[in-house]
């Protein structure tokens, strides 16, 4: 899998939950 792909998916996630990376 693409890191930066996940990372993108995730960053909109974390910043939903209150999780900051």
């Amino acid at each position: 899998m693409n890191h930066q792909a996940i990372k993108d998916i995730l960053q909109p996630l974390v910043a939903f939950f209150g999780f900051e990376v």
